[in-house]
């Protein structure tokens, strides 16, 4: 996807600003003190290195973190791409300002790259087994993400190809159980007083956990139904039966699914698997920010 598609552009400027203004007054609430040591007017250049061979993520919010520090970010790589470092240090990137302010973004711009680097190689692998496979429909992530990181991280799963799924609470009404609990379990009529509220473009998404769940809730209008918590070889039953009888209903599965059982839930009748795992445990990617002996001579 991001070799067609110039991701980057989709980013909120206004977003991106007010993310690297709340990372610098994390990490940088008062005086740097240690950027005393050096003179103040000296232009220097850092190797950025990865340690790991990933897929490539989070270069706008790296080229933002450094934009408001007078810096500029040289890539030798774009978002999407997998470099292959095995062990040795891959230089990725050239940084050039001046060094205390190099130093001022180093430590949240590595943590940027680290986790939607991460991110997008977690996804990547899953999408790479779906496609092994054969499977049609999309890996999606949910909104178990970082606080204060989803923009990071539903980018980073735009870039290893997966499916962002809905981005908030106003992108998309999903009446999960609590919802269904709440009303008194009654799904169909829940289902059409959202529907007159969300209009001709939105969609609906409904947690089922029984296929009578499933049934009321398509019967009542629901546009997706996700079949939660349910095992591989009843997901898939469940999903043939739907199929047959509502065809133009989109089938979601979600519920302890990760790359080790996925391929159980593989199906043609199965339009969408969401994951949690896929911004809740991901590895992190070993970067670091290195000065160049060449600027001392």
């Amino acid at each position: 996807m991001s070799e067609r598609v110039n991701l980057d552009s989709m980013l909120p400027r206004h977003r991106l600003k007010s993310l690297v203004y709340s990372w610098l007054e994390e990490d940088l609430p008062s005086f740097d003190i240690a950027s005393a040591v050096f003179d103040p007017d000296k232009i220097s250049t850092f190797q950025l290195l990865c340690k790991q061979s990933c897929v490539l993520s989070g270069t706008p919010f790296v080229n933002a973190i450094f934009r408001e520090l007078n810096c500029t970010v040289e890539w030798k790589f774009k978002d999407g791409e997998f470099i292959i470092a095995d062990g040795l240090k891959l230089h990725v990137a050239m940084v050039t300002g001046l060094i205390g302010d190099i130093l001022k973004g180093e430590r949240i711009a590595l943590n940027c790259l680290a986790r939607c680097s991460g991110v997008a190689t977690g996804v990547r692998r899953v999408t790479d087994l779906a496609k092994s496979k054969g499977w049609h429909g999309r890996v999606a992530c949910s909104r178990k993400t970082t606080p204060g990181f989803r923009l990071c991280e539903k980018y980073s799963i735009l870039v290893g190809g997966g499916d962002a799924h809905r981005y908030d609470l106003s992108s998309m009404v999903m009446l999960k159980d609590n919802h269904i609990d709440g009303s008194n379990g009654n799904i169909s009529g829940i289902v059409n007083k959202v529907r007159d509220l969300i209009g001709f473009s939105g969609k609906i998404d409904v947690e089922c956990r029984s296929l009578d769940d499933a049934v009321c809730a398509a019967q009542s209008g629901a546009d997706i139904v996700m079949l939660d918590n349910i095992n591989s070889e009843t997901s898939r039953e469940m999903a043939c039966q739907l199929k047959s009888a509502y065809p133009s209903l989109t089938i979601e599965v979600s519920g302890g699914i990760n790359i080790d059982n996925i391929d159980g839930y593989f199906s043609k009748d199965i339009d969408v698997i969401s994951m949690g795992a896929l911004t809740q445990g991901y590895s992190c990617i070993d970067f670091s920010l290195k000065f160049m002996l060449t600027n001392a001579k």
